[in-house]
C-alpha cells in the first residue's frame, strides 16, 4: 500500500516526522515554537496519532496558522516503513516530567531503518544515555525552552542531506552489529543457559 497523497505530498522541504500516541509524555510546546520560528524554511513536520494533547497542536496550528504542521490520524501498522521513507527526520520530544520515566522502543526501529533522530530529552535520561555514542541523532538536552528552540534552528537550518544520510546510515551500524534479531536471540539463549545452569 501506498501513502496516501492526501497527507503525504511530495515535496523537497525537510520532513520531520512523529508517529504514535500525541500525549503527556511528550513535550508539544517546543514543536510549536520551532514552526513558529521557522516558517521561512522548507521544513515540514508530520504528527501521526491521537491523543489528548492532539487538540493542543490543532489549536496552536490555527492560532499561529503553522501549515507547516500536518497532523495526520493514526495510520495502519503496514505503512510504517512508507512513512518512515518518506520522511527525512524522526523527532522524539521528551516532555521534562517523563524524560527519566521511560525509552521509547520506536528508537530501535527508526534505526533500523536508516533515519536520524531529533531528540529533546534531559541529559542522563535513557534516550541520551543510549543516542549519544552513535552520533546517529542530534540530541538536545538544556531544559530551557528558548534555548531548545534556538538549537534546532540551528540544526534545521545548517544540516544537508548528506549529514542525515550519514546519521541514518549510523543508526543502521548500530542496529546490525548490537540489536540484529539473531544476536538479541543469542543474548537471550545465553541468560537462559545461565539461568538453568
Amino acid at each position: 500500500k501506498s501513502l496516501d497523497p492526501a497527507y503525504f505530498p511530495k515535496s523537497d522541504a525537510i520532513k520531520l516526522m512523529y508517529a504514535g500516541n500525541i500525549g503527556f509524555a511528550q513535550d508539544w510546546v517546543p514543536l510549536v515554537e520551532l514552526a513558529k520560528r521557522i516558517k521561512h524554511l522548507p521544513v515540514e513536520f508530520f504528527v501521526i496519532g491521537e491523543g489528548v494533547m492532539k487538540s493542543y497542536i490543532e489549536k496552536s496550528i490555527k492560532v499561529f496558522n503553522l501549515n507547516s504542521i500536518h497532523l495526520i490520524p493514526y495510520q495502519k501498522r503496514e505503512l510504517m516503513p512508507n512513512l518512515l521513507a518518506y520522511s527525512d527526520i524522526q523527532f522524539i520530544f521528551m516532555h521534562p516530567e517523563m524524560d527519566k520515566q521511560g525509552f521509547p522502543s520506536k528508537t530501535y526501529t527508526v534505526m533500523s531503518c536508516g533515519k536520524p533522530l531529533l531528540v529533546l530529552s534531559g541529559d542522563d535520561t535513557p534516550i541520551v544515555n543510549f543516542l549519544k555514542p552513535y552520533d546517529c541523532a542530534k540530541l538536545i538536552t538544556n531544559k530551557d525552552l528558548s534555548t531548545k528552540v534556538n538549537e534546532m534552528v540551528e540544526f534545521l537550518s545548517t544540516v544537508s542531506r548528506d549529514e542525515l544520510k550519514r546519521m541514518g546510515n549510523n543508526g543502521v551500524e548500530v542496529i546490525t552489529k548490537y540489536y540484529s534479531k539473531e544476536i538479541v536471540t543469542s543474548q537471550y539463549n545465553d541468560i537462559v543457559a545461565k539461568l538453568l545452569s
